[in-house]
């Protein structure tokens, strides 16, 4: 079926300025140009009955649906004109409820995942799961006690994962909380078939599980970024001997979220950063600046936006939105920007 495909190029230039200590001093101007299309999605074939716990993500040319917290999640794959490549069921046999934390494309289209498995009885599994690009075969790797929250596919098919260990049989706090293994690795690396390779980055080095269970991850071919909530955010080299940290973003309130992360291939950084007021969601879209080491706001207006909406992932160097107000369409938007002093 054929999809058109609606391109409006918007060129747009916009300003931010660092302030200066007085009068003729030089400041830093960082212009950004922005280009913006609209790709429409034909998503007709998700039932409208759909679990409304769900997550989406554009990852290497394909958009991917799944439900989420359910005995079998649905799976539809589309590719990037819109075309259904197929849809799945993950399965497990004996489990009352699957949870899929977190997925990305292969570069070989095939899909990998990570989440978690109870049965009736109340026994947790932990895993990752590969499935090939046709949806039809899964391979689970089984990780307990490791539970892996976020998860990444590198350019050269290894798989990257941030999660926690479980001390089995340990009795939970006073607030029901399982006990996590502080001297377990949070950062692990993974080859083509589920193999551990290396792991990083003990659990007492991030503090808090809800950081870890709320972080973001992307693997590029020369780094990992993995950004944990009110932590600070960190960059890898792929053999784990170089890590280079850079302070969080700015903290809008106490109850704020990241929402979504990019790390492009030419190691740009962009951050969406969300919380509630009265009037609904406010969501926050910011860049690194690796020379100053500071997240620098950029504007939703700049970008055509009144509200920013969804970020699903990236498409090269551009950045992919899904709506508003149309959530049929994904909107791709580069970004391109050039520090000039004044």
């Amino acid at each position: 079926m054929k999809r058109a495909l609606l391109v409006a190029f918007i060129s747009l230039v916009f300003a931010f300025a660092a302030q200066s200590g007085g009068g003729g001093e030089a400041r830093n101007t960082i212009t950004r140009k922005v280009s913006i299309s609209v790709r429409p999605m034909d998503l007709t074939a998700i039932p409208s009955d759909a679990e409304s716990h769900h997550r989406t993500k554009w990852s290497r040319d394909l958009y991917i649906y799944i439900d989420d917290d359910v005995v079998s999640p649905s799976i539809f794959v589309f590719d990037r004109n819109g075309k259904q490549v197929y849809n799945s069921l993950l399965q497990i046999p004996g489990v009352d409820r699957m949870r899929v934390e977190d997925f990305e494309s292969a570069p070989d289209h095939t899909l990998w995942l990570c989440g978690n498995s109870h049965s009736p009885s109340g026994q947790a599994s932990y895993f990752l799961a590969h499935i090939t690009n046709d949806g039809q075969d899964v391979h689970f790797v089984q990780t307990a006690p490791y539970h892996a929250n976020q998860i990444s596919v590198a350019p050269d098919g290894t798989v990257w994962s941030a999660g926690f260990e479980l001390v089995p049989g340990a009795p939970h706090d006073s607030n029901d909380r399982a006990k996590l293994n502080d001297n377990a690795d949070t950062l692990r690396h993974y080859d083509g078939g589920g193999k551990l390779l290396a792991s990083a980055v003990p659990t007492t080095a991030v503090g808090d599980k809800i950081r870890i269970v709320n972080g973001v991850l992307r693997a590029t071919q020369d780094r990992v970024g993995w950004y944990a909530t009110n932590a600070n955010y960190m960059e890898f080299s792929p053999d784990l001997k170089v890590q280079t940290s850079f302070p969080p973003a700015p903290a809008i309130s106490q109850r704020h979220k990241v929402e979504g992360f990019v790390l492009t291939p030419s190691g740009k950084s962009f951050l969406v950063v969300t919380h509630s007021s009265p009037t609904g969601r406010v969501a926050t879209l910011y860049q690194l600046d690796q020379v100053t080491r500071a997240w620098v706001e950029i504007d939703s207006h700049q970008l055509g936006f009144d509200v920013l909406p969804m970020l699903q992932g990236n498409d090269g160097e551009s950045l992919v939105f899904m709506g508003p107000p149309d959530k049929s369409k994904l909107q791709i938007i580069n970004i391109s920007s050039t520090v000039t002093n004044q």
